[in-house]
């Protein structure tokens, strides 16, 4: 008689259902039983050996792929047969997905220019009911314009005690100048020359 154990479990089949079951059913139930038994244990088996070469691979591919950039190794040691591909998505040109656009705000004008049409495809030169349908806003920064002054300044002799004093530059102007010293050769005078405001 068939093992009960080598059947389903919550099976339905009782006991009287197994004898009165040929006995060349029997055998043929019993072998495709074993077999199916033995096919659970070999399948069980691969998948533990498919994950351990599954992290082996991991492992390996992860020392490949080692270079001076993501390790502590020097880079003398990097290949030089791999060429650094850059970073598509890093380098990728224009607003990023899910960026807000921006919009140029229309400014106060300081000149306005009516543009009516030229002229129709038909060769029509005359319109009517002319209506605004679109404003085209150029920025233009003005002409820089610069403002110099040059502090002429003077020494003399006092008439009191025979100093020579000399002229000072406004405390507001000491700073923020450009200065550029010069000796003429022709004489041990030493000219400072300020340029700016």
């Amino acid at each position: 008689m068939l093992d009960r154990a080598m059947l389903p479990q919550n099976t339905t089949v009782s006991d009287q259902d197994l004898l009165n079951t040929p006995p060349a059913v029997l055998i043929l139930l019993e072998y495709i039983l074993r077999e199916n038994v033995e096919l659970k244990n070999q399948l069980a088996a691969m998948t533990k050996a498919v994950v351990i070469q599954g992290k082996k691979i991991e492992e390996l591919t992860s020392r490949l792929n080692m270079n001076s950039s993501n390790s502590s190794k020097p880079p003398s040691s990097d290949s030089p047969y791999k060429s650094k591909e850059p970073n598509k998505e890093k380098n990728k040109s224009g607003a990023k997905k899910g960026h807000k656009g921006y919009r140029q705000a229309m400014l106060e004008p300081t000149e306005i220019r009516e543009i009516d049409p030229d002229v129709c495809s038909c060769g029509n030169k005359t319109f009517h009911d002319l209506t605004e349908y679109y404003t085209h806003q150029v920025i233009e920064l003005p002409k820089i314009k610069m403002d110099v002054t040059h502090f002429v300044l003077h020494k003399g002799v006092c008439s009191r005690c025979g100093k020579v004093c000399k002229g000072v530059i406004p405390q507001e102007h000491r700073t923020g100048c450009y200065r550029r010293q010069s000796m003429n050769p022709c004489s041990a005078d030493k000219r400072t020359h300020l340029i700016g405001s």
